[in-house]
């Protein structure tokens, strides 16, 4: 995993714009599904499987929650290897 991105896509429920309430991300590794949701606020969370694994909250909107979630998605998978 060092070294290597996750590949993060938006779901097709939900509107990738900056009109929609929630943003969710999903990536597939290997049998495991990594999904992010994240509120305009600057809240979200990380799920591994359906079991959420990361929660955030107090960030500046969507961006920077995404972005911390996405490192701690790359964190996390890393530990595991």
């Amino acid at each position: 995993m060092r070294g290597r991105k996750l590949d993060w896509t938006p779901t097709s429920d939900v509107a990738a714009d900056h009109s929609a309430a929630i943003q969710r991300l999903v990536a597939i590794v290997g049998h495991d599904m990594l999904e992010i949701c994240v509120c305009p606020w600057g809240e979200g969370s990380l799920t591994l499987n359906g079991i959420e694994i990361a929660y955030i909250h107090g960030r500046n909107g969507f961006r920077e929650a995404i972005f911390d979630l996405k490192k701690i998605a790359e964190l996390y998978l890393v530990e595991l290897i």
